[in-house]
């Protein structure tokens, strides 16, 4: 059994706009049968973005640093980068077979 194979190219995920909804798709391909299932493991997305278990990432991104923990609103470009997996589960809920990829949105 194979795993499962990315079809969304690592890198920029594009450039969206502060207050605006947006969605984009992860995409991956399973040479086996079953569910993909996606999720973060590392680094983040941008504040009011998540990415749901079928690979849809969703949300309205807020332009907000930080500075000593107290949260400062910013007027340029932030660029959030973040590692995703897909898998697949066995029988028991446990993870099967995976891939990551490394991803960014700015």
């Amino acid at each position: 059994m194979a795993q499962p194979v990315w079809l969304t190219p690592a890198g920029n995920l594009g450039t969206y706009p502060e207050g605006v909804f947006f969605q984009l798709p992860l995409l991956a391909d399973n040479p086996n049968p079953g569910t993909l299932y996606y999720e973060v493991i590392a680094g983040h997305l941008p504040a009011g973005v998540q990415c749901d278990a079928n690979g849809l990432i969703i949300g309205v991104p807020k332009a907000v640093a930080s500075l000593q923990g107290v949260p400062q609103p910013v007027a340029q470009d932030v660029t959030s980068e973040f590692a995703a997996r897909v898998y697949t589960r066995k029988m028991d809920g446990s993870i099967d077979r995976l891939a990551d990829r490394t991803f960014s949105i700015t």
